[in-house]
This record gives C-alpha cells, sequence and structure tokens, in this order.
C-alpha cells in the first residue's frame, strides 16, 4: 500500500452578524494499492467516489484540527474550549 495525500477543497464559512469567517483547510491520507497508485489525483478521487473499490481493511479514521487565529495558535484555555465545542458540532452534524 503507498500513502497519498489529496488536497480537499477550500470551506469558507462566514457569520456577517458576528464578523466572523471561518477558512477550512483540509486533505485527505490514503493508503491505497500499488495497482491504482500512479493514477492522477483527478482519476484516483474518482475511483475512489465510484463505489466500486474494496476496502479488505483498515486501521482506524482520525480527524487532527488546528485552529489558528489570525495565523497565531489560540491560547491553551481558548483552544481547549473552542476545540471541544467544535467537536461537538461535527459530531452532531448533519451529513447531505
Amino acid at each position: 500500500m503507498s500513502l497519498r495525500v489529496l488536497e480537499l477543497d477550500t470551506l469558507h464559512l462566514t457569520v456577517p452578524d458576528h464578523l466572523l469567517k471561518l477558512s477550512v483547510v483540509s486533505a485527505a491520507d490514503i493508503r491505497i494499492p500499488r495497482s491504482i497508485s500512479s493514477l492522477e489525483d483527478s482519476a484516483l478521487i474518482k475511483a475512489l467516489t465510484s463505489g466500486r473499490l474494496w476496502v479488505s481493511r483498515g486501521v482506524a479514521c482520525r480527524l487532527d484540527v488546528q485552529v489558528l487565529f489570525n495565523g497565531k495558535p489560540l491560547d491553551g484555555d481558548g483552544r481547549v474550549s473552542l476545540l471541544e465545542s467544535l467537536g461537538y458540532r461535527l459530531r452532531d452534524a448533519q451529513v447531505s
């Protein structure tokens, strides 16, 4: 299996009433069979979303979140509070 990192689209969220703007940059780290490791990113995404790939095993699913305010990490207290709140919202979000 080889590791591929796919850069995903940037998500922009705004709350005009609170003058809040959140930009989310994400990537997916995927271990793929060598037989499709040479595919271009667009072809790999098409293969992954086709529903024809078979998952033979998996170790874990993990979501890492890093929050920056004006390009700098939050202080300890602010980070814990914000990430805890964000984690609950992500967990409870409806997938559409």
